[in-house]
C-alpha cells in the first residue's frame, strides 16, 4: 500500500525533492495516506494521516528511538532485553525491562492507538498491516518493482523507480548512526540505493533520456566513487547526450580514483567502453536536454541555490531576508523558477525539483550557509540548526559556540540525550576554541545524572585546565565540590569548596553560586554556624547579581537546614513550596531532588503512604529522564517506606536495586544509604544478623560521609541490643547520641533508651520520655510507638 507521497531527498549531501515532471516524475492528485506513517529516511518524523506528531508528545529521545527500533523490525517481536541492550549500550538502567515498558506506553500514546504495538513474550512487535506504512519498506518495494519492469518496461521501470527514490529525504537513522543496531539496516538500504540509482540511469537510457541518466548516474557515483557500474553508467550517459569529452573526463577520473584508493585498473570491459567512446561508437539519443540553469540570472541562482542548502522547504520570508531582497521580489522569481521546472511550491516552502538542481558549486554553498546562520540566529532558530549552518560554511568556532548554547539549554530542561549530542558535536569541531570548558561541563553533567561519575569527574577536571578566567574556574568548582561531597568525600568537597570561593574574587555571581554550594556542604559536615553565615552571603550576593532561581535556593537550603537539624515537620512543609516549582536551579538537582526529599521527610513523619506516593512518582520521573543518582535515593528511601508498612521483601528487593547502582557509580552515600535500607528491611523481617552486617557495611562505606555513619551507628546499636550484645552496643550508642548532626541524635537517643531497658535501668522510662517528647516536636513521629512502649 502506497502512503508517501514525494517530499525533500537527499543524495549524498545534496538535499532533493520529487522529480518534476520533466524528468518522467508522476503528477498524482496526492497521496494516499496511511493512519500512521513513520518516516526513517532523513529526519525521524511520525504522522497520523497528514499531521505531524510532535516530538515532545513521545516524553523523550529514548521513546522515539524505541519506536524507530520497532519499526526496523516491523511484524517480527523485539524483545525487552534486545530492546533495552540498543537503548543503553554503555549501561543498563536499574529497572531495564521497567523503563522499557514505560517508553512502550508512551509510544502507544503518541501513535494515538495502542494495538499498534502488541505485547508477546517477554517482548513487542509494531502491527505488520496497513494501518502503519513505514518509508524504507515502501522504498525498499518501489525499488524491487522497479527492477524487476527493467527489463520489460524501462519505461514504467523508469517511472517506478523515481517515485521510490523520492522518498529518499536523507540518509536513513540519522538519529542513530552510533548505534550498533543501527548499521546493517542503515548498509541495506545505502546498497538498495544504489541499486535504485544505477536502475533508474539504465532505464532512462534504454527510453533515449541521456539527460536524467546522467543525473542519476552522477548521484551514484559521488556516493560511491569506486563503484565501477554507476561509473560506467555515467560515461554511457555523458557519450549518449553527445558529449564525448565530459565522458571521457569523468571515465579518466574514476579510473585515477581506482589507482590512488585501490592501486587497480578499471576492468577489461570498462576500458573497452572507453575505446568505443574515443572511437565515437557509442550511439547518441536524439534531443539533448539543454542545460538551462546555466541560463538563470545571478540572483535567480542564489534562490535556487539556497532552496538546496536548507535542507528543508524553504519559506519565502527566510529566502528574502537571507539574499537581501524583498518578499514581493523574491516571490516573483521563485514563481519564475518554478513555472521553468526548477523548483515546486509546497505548503510549507520551496524544494528543489530535481537532482540536476541541486549541485551547487563549493564557495556558494558555504557562502550560502553562512548567511543562513546569521538569519536563522537573528530569528531565534534552534542553536542547533544554526550550528550546523556555520560548520558547514567552515565558521567552527561559531558552530561551537551555538552547540554549547543549545547543550546548555537543554540540560537546563533535563533533555540529557539531546545535550550530550550537541555537547559531543561541538567537541568534535575541528576548532572548538573557548567554548571548550562549557561543552566539557555540560557534558560532564550528564555524565553525573547518568551516573557515570568518573567520566563527569574527568571532564570536569578538563573544563579547569581549558578555563582561564576565574570566575569560570569557581564555578567549575564548585560543581566538582558538590560532585565529591556526594560520591567520595564531604571533606574533600569541603576543600573544592574553599577554592572555589577564592576563585570566584570579586565576582557577585560566581562567588554566590561558590558560597551556596559550600553552605550546603556545611550542612554535611556538620557546621551549622558556619552554613548559616556563608549561605546569608550567598543570598545577598546572588540577589546583587539578579540570581532569577534565588527563592528556591532559599527553600531548598532552608529546608535541607531543618531536615539536617533534626526538624522534620518544619522540612516537610518548605519542600512543598520546591516540589511546585516546574524547574529548579540545576545545583539542586545534583544533591536531592526535591519530591523525594520530601517523601523521605514523610517516612519520618510516619505518613507512610503519602511517602510511597512522594517516592514512586519520582522514581517514575528518575527512569524516564535516565537519572541513576536520584533512582538510587528513590530505591533505598522506598525500601525504608517499604519495611515500616511491612512489605519486608518488597523493602529487601528496592535497597538491594539501590545498592547494585551506587556500586555501579561508585556513589560513596548511595552506598552506604543502601545498606542502611537493607539492614532496616532486615531488622523488619528479624534477622538480626543479617541487620546488624548491613549496618557495619553502611559503617564502613559512610567513614567519610557523617550524615550515613551516624545513622550506621544508631541502627547497628540498636541490632546488637535486640541480640544481647549490650557492652558492644553502647559505645556505637553513645557515638550516635552525641553526634553533630540533630537529625542523627532522635535515632541515636531512641537506641540509648532500648539499650538502659535491655539493661533494666531505673532511668530507661525517663530517657524514653525525653526522646518522645523530642521526636514528636520535630515530627519525628514514627519513631512515636516504639518510644512510648518503652516509657
Amino acid at each position: 500500500m502506497e502512503c508517501f507521497g514525494g517530499g525533500g531527498a537527499d543524495y549524498g549531501g545534496m538535499p532533493m525533492t520529487a522529480l518534476s515532471r520533466e524528468l518522467g516524475a508522476p503528477d498524482p492528485a496526492g497521496p494516499q495516506l496511511c493512519p500512521v506513517q513513520i518516516r526513517l529516511l532523513g529526519r525521524f518524523a511520525v504522522y497520523r494521516g497528514e499531521v505531524r506528531v510532535a516530538p515532545r508528545v513521545f516524553g523523550g529521545r529514548q521513546a522515539r528511538r524505541l519506536l524507530r527500533l520497532l519499526a526496523v523490525r516491523r511484524g517480527t517481536l523485539l524483545s525487552k532485553d534486545a530492546a533495552a541492550e540498543a537503548l543503553w549500550a554503555d549501561r543498563l538502567p536499574a529497572d531495564p525491562g521497567g523503563n522499557v515498558e514505560i517508553l512502550v506506553s508512551r509510544i502507544r500514546g503518541a501513535l494515538g492507538d495502542r494495538s499498534l504495538i502488541e505485547t508477546g513474550p517477554a517482548g513487542y512487535t509494531l502491527v505488520g498491516d496497513e494501518r502503519i506504512a513505514v518509508d524504507t519498506e515502501v522504498f525498499a518495494a518501489g525499488v524491487a518493482r522497479g527492477r524487476a519492469l527493467l527489463g520489460t518496461d524501462p519505461g514504467a521501470a523508469l517511472g517506478t523507480l523515481t517515485e521510490a527514490l523520492a522518498l529518499w529525504r536523507g540518509e536513513p537513522l540519522l538519529e542513530d548512526t552510533d548505534a550498533e543496531w543501527s548499521r546493517a539496516p542503515r548498509r541495506r538500504w545505502a546498497d538498495a540505493l544504489l541499486q535504485a540509482l544505477d536502475a533508474a540511469a539504465t532505464a532512462a537510457l534504454a527510453v533515449g533520456d541521456a539527460g536524467t541518466a546522467a543525473s542519476w548516474a552522477r548521484i551514484a557515483c559521488q556516493r560511491q566513487p569506486l563503484r565501477e557500474v554507476s561509473a560506467l553508467l555515467l560515461v554511457r550517459a555523458l557519450a549518449a547526450g553527445g558529449d564525448r569529452a565530459a565522458a571521457l573526463t569523468a571515465f579518466d577520473a574514476f579510473r585515477a580514483r581506482l589507482a590512488e584508493e585501490l592501486g587497480v585498473d578499471p576492468s577489461a570491459a570498462a576500458l573497452a567502453l572507453r575505446q568505443r567512446v574515443l572511437l565515437d561508437e557509442v550511439a547518441t539519443v536524439p534531443g539533448p536536454r539543454p542545460e538551462r540553469g546555466a541560463a538563470l540570472a545571478e540572483s535567480a541562482r542564489d534562490l535556487l541555490a539556497l532552496v538546496s542548502v536548507l535542507e528543508r522547504p524553504t519559506p519565502a520570508g527566510l529566502a528574502a531576508a537571507v539574499t537581501g531582497r524583498g518578499l514581493r521580489e523574491t516571490l516573483t522569481e521563485l514563481e519564475g523558477l518554478r513555472r521553468h521546472g526548477f523548483v515546486q511550491a509546497r505548503p510549507d516552502g520551496w524544494v528543489s525539483a530535481g537532482p540536476q538542481w541541486a549541485v551547487v558549486e563549493p564557495a556558494r554553498r558555504a557562502r550560502l550557509h553562512l548567511l543562513l546562520a546569521e538569519t536563522l540566529e537573528g530569528r531565534g532558530a534552534d542553536p542547533i540548526e544554526v550550528a550546523m549552518h556555520l560548520s558547514a560554511g567552515g565558521a567552527h568556532d561559531g558552530a561551537a559556540r551555538s552547540l554549547a548554547a543549545a547543550a546548555d539549554d537543554r540540560l537546563r530542561r533535563i533533555r540529557d540525550e539531546e545535550a550530550l549530542r550537541c555537547a559531543e558535536a561541538g567537541l568534535a569541531q575541528p576548532a572548538p576554541g573557548p567554548h571548550r570548558s562549557t561543552l566539557l561541563a555540560v557534558r560532564a553533567e550528564v555524565y553525573r545524572r547518568r551516573g557515570q561519575l568518573a567520566r563527569a569527574r574527568a571532564d570536569l577536571v578538563s573544563a579547569l585546565e581549558d578555563t582561564a578566567a576565574h570566575p569560570d574556574r569557581s564555578r567549575l568548582l564548585a560543581r566538582l565540590a558538590i560532585l565529591e561531597t556526594r560520591s567520595r568525600s564531604t571533606a574533600l568537597g569541603d576543600e573544592l569548596a574553599k577554592l572555589a570561593i577564592a576563585e570566584a574574587g570579586a565576582d557577585p555571581a560566581a562567588r554566590g553560586q561558590a558560597l551556596a554550594a559550600a553552605a550546603i556542604i556545611d550542612l554535611t559536615l556538620p557546621r551549622f554556624g558556619r552554613a548559616r553565615r556563608r549561605f546569608r552571603q550567598a543570598q545577598a550576593l546572588l540577589e546583587l547579581a539578579g540570581d532569577p532561581h534565588g527563592a528556591a535556593r532559599l527553600a531548598y537550603w532552608r529546608s535541607m537546614a531543618s531536615f539536617m537539624t533534626g526538624r522534620v515537620a518544619q522540612a516537610e512543609q518548605e519542600l512543598n513550596l520546591l516540589v511546585q516549582l516546574p524547574l529548579l536551579p540545576q545545583e539542586l538537582l545534583r544533591l536531592w531532588y526535591p519530591r523525594t526529599s520530601r517523601g523521605y521527610a514523610r517516612v519520618f513523619l510516619g505518613r507512610l503512604d503519602e511517602a510511597l506516593a512522594d517516592i514512586e512518582a519520582a522514581l517514575t520521573w528518575a527512569r524516564s529522564v535516565d537519572h541513576p543518582a536520584v533512582q538510587c535515593n528513590c530505591l533505598w528511601q522506598r525500601s525504608e517506606a517499604l519495611a515500616a508498612v511491612g512489605a519486608t521483601d518488597r523493602a529487601l528487593d528496592s535497597a538491594q536495586a539501590a545498592l547494585e547502582l551506587a556500586r555501579r557509580m561508585g556513589h560513596a552515600e548511595g552506598i552506604a544509604a543502601a545498606q542502611r535500607g537493607l539492614g532496616i528491611a532486615w531488622q523488619a523481617a528479624g534477622e538480626a544478623g543479617r541487620a546488624e552486617l548491613a549496618f557495619r557495611r553502611s559503617m564502613a562505606a559512610a567513614r567519610r560521609v557523617p550524615l550515613f555513619a551516624g545513622w550506621a551507628s544508631a541502627r547497628l546499636g540498636l541490632v546488637l541490643v535486640q541480640q544481647g550484645r549490650l557492652s558492644e552496643a553502647a559505645p556505637m550508642i553513645d557515638a550516635a547520641v552525641a553526634h553533630a548532626i540533630p537529625l542523627v541524635r532522635h535515632e541515636g537517643r531512641w537506641a540509648y533508651a532500648e539499650l538502659l531497658h535491655a539493661r533494666a535501668d531505673p532511668a530507661a522510662a525517663r530517657v524514653a520520655q525525653d526522646a518522645l517528647q523530642a521526636a514528636r516536636s520535630a515530627g519525628h513521629l514514627a519513631l512515636v510507638p516504639r518510644l512510648a512502649a518503652l516509657t
